[in-house]
């Protein structure tokens, strides 16, 4: 299993250093820690959790720094920002621009991205019916399986 996470984890990272080199944007090796901190995650994390994990592998980050990072990584679509959490996580599928569903779990934080064109087009209809605009993703509160079968 944990060979498994190392390979999604290695091949993630390869496909952030192949992007960033297309599109003559520098991944440097604190912006790649940043970035595979997020990828190990197992919830979306705020940036001070980022400078927290990063000074327990013994690197000095300040947050001013960390958050510069982080603003690289969502201006080249590597991790997206959970407005309602305040915290980041990364991308499931930066190869392309795509409108942000993020399903996130109001008990326990998770998060979940799924990219639906169809779904995003379905609320853009409903929204310019009602005369607005959507301004980047969608946030669905609920509830995750594993919290729902915990009760």
């Amino acid at each position: 299993m944990s060979q498994i996470i190392r390979s999604n984890k290695t091949r993630r990272l390869r496909l952030a250093e192949n992007l960033c080199a297309d599109r003559k944007a520098k991944l440097t090796g604190l912006r790649r820690k940043i970035l595979e901190i997020l990828i190990q995650a197992n919830a979306p994390l705020k940036a001070y959790d980022v400078v927290e994990l990063m000074r327990n592998e013994g690197r000095r980050v300040t947050p001013a720094t960390t958050y510069r990072v982080l603003e690289f990584l969502l201006d080249q679509g590597l991790a997206h920002r959970i407005n309602s959490l305040n915290a980041y996580a990364p991308c499931a599928d930066p190869r392309s621009k795509h409108s942000l569903v993020m399903f996130v779990c109001s008990k326990c934080d998770a998060a979940k991205e799924i990219n639906d064109e169809a779904l995003i087009g379905a609320i853009r209809v409903r929204l310019d019916e009602l005369g607005f605009a959507l301004q980047g993703g969608v946030e669905i509160q609920g509830a995750c399986k594993r919290c729902l079968e915990r009760g």
